[in-house]
């Protein structure tokens, strides 16, 4: 349609189903916990302002309507779940910076996990719930880093002039893919996080180290 819907494919079967269409645009699907519910951005509650977006809930295999969540001084975007069901993140626009936040299943806060003045984009969850990864330009140009959430460090994965976007776990958690036009087109590439970390990293982090003891 002229809207952006979201679907829903059998990859053994190749059926598809429409999950939420409207006149609307919803987009950046992120399914709940065992399929039960999924999570969206739209902007149904203004269409007629394309950029102020909120994130909807909708129980999937149910006819009830998708209802926001979170939808007060938006926008908002890239809904990321945790597998564990405790909730999920996102990020919202505060002063023309997006930031990163955590929020229970009703889209309550729970706290900040990214508020500088810089841009977080796409979060996505490692498969234990401990890291996540996300697209930034806190070195002024676009890159992946993956910040752990208990300790709250983060660490830079790539360091080119370019811009590597939309990062995601693999399966086991052991890489991270991500998209980037380092090489004049955009392609999918990537890392392994079991090789060590490249000396350029190492700097990286002892001068974070250095200016946290200042």
């Amino acid at each position: 349609t002229q809207f952006r819907d979201i679907f829903r494919l059998n990859l053994q079967t190749g059926d598809r189903q429409s999950v939420v269409s409207g006149l609307s645009d919803d987009w950046y699907p992120a399914p709940g916990v065992k399929g039960t519910w999924l999570f969206f951005v739209s902007n149904r509650l203004s269409p007629e302002k394309d950029s102020l977006t909120a994130i909807f809930r909708k129980k999937l295999d149910s006819q009830d309507p998708p209802q926001p969540i979170l939808s007060e001084n938006g926008p908002y975007a890239a809904p990321a779940v945790f597998r564990d069901g405790s909730g999920f993140l996102f990020t919202q626009k505060v002063q023309g910076v997006w930031h990163l936040y955590r929020a229970n299943n009703s889209g309550k806060k729970i706290r900040a996990l990214g508020s500088e003045p810089f841009n977080y984009g796409n979060p996505a969850i490692s498969p234990d719930g401990s890291s996540v990864v996300f697209f930034s330009n806190r070195n002024k140009n676009y890159d992946i880093f993956l910040k752990n959430l208990a300790k709250g460090t983060i660490l830079r994965l790539t360091r080119r002039n370019s811009l590597d976007l939309a990062p995601a776990f693999s399966p086991d958690g052991s890489a991270v893919v991500f998209q980037s036009n380092r090489s004049g087109h955009h392609h999918i590439y990537k890392i392994d996080l079991t090789k060590t970390v490249s000396r350029g990293e190492l700097l990286d982090q002892l001068r974070r180290i250095s200016r946290n003891l200042e």
